[in-house]
């Protein structure tokens, strides 16, 4: 079967203004918290645009898909925590762009599209991973024990997984 097209993309919404306008006055922040926000893609390439010295950041339950995360990743490269729960849009994409922040020591995927094609892939490029949450992810315990091969001080969300 064809895989289902991507929803189009959300509309621009006040919170996304109110961010864009905080980024502007804020472009050497290095933590920014906006969980539970009508957050857009708009909103976090505006974010990713403005304030590239980004190590933290909290973007859980908003409508950023794929597109806010690649952004993200491409600007933000020194991100070493980054909480993505429930962002049901964001799949392996935006992961696997995550994947060169070689920074990257926590992430939070609760809830989204995630899969073992994703992690694995943050197995391999970041070696300073300690902390992941798959909670209601598709990702199997084979993926999970691979990225314990590879990052032996990862400690997991959902470890009920990694026994055989």
């Amino acid at each position: 079967p064809v895989p289902a097209p991507p929803p189009p993309p959300a509309a621009p919404t006040a919170d996304d203004q109110a961010l864009i306008e905080w980024a502007g006055k804020n472009k050497n922040e290095s933590r920014i918290n906006r969980s539970n926000k009508q957050i857009t893609d708009t909103g976090a390439r505006a974010l990713a645009a403005s304030c590239i010295f980004l190590t933290e950041i909290q973007i859980s339950d908003t409508q950023v898909t794929d597109v806010g995360v690649k952004g993200l990743a491409r600007s933000c490269s020194n991100l070493a925590r980054v909480n993505l729960n429930d962002c049901t849009q964001v799949t392996d994409t935006g992961v696997q762009a995550l994947s060169r922040c070689e920074h990257l020591e926590k992430i939070e995927l609760r809830n989204t599209q995630v899969t073992d094609t994703g992690v694995q892939k943050l197995a391999d490029r970041c070696n300073k991973l300690k902390h992941i949450d798959l909670n209601g992810t598709q990702v199997t315990r084979y993926a999970m024990q691979y990225m314990r091969r590879a990052l032996p001080r990862l400690t997991f969300e959902r470890p009920e997984l990694i026994l055989p």
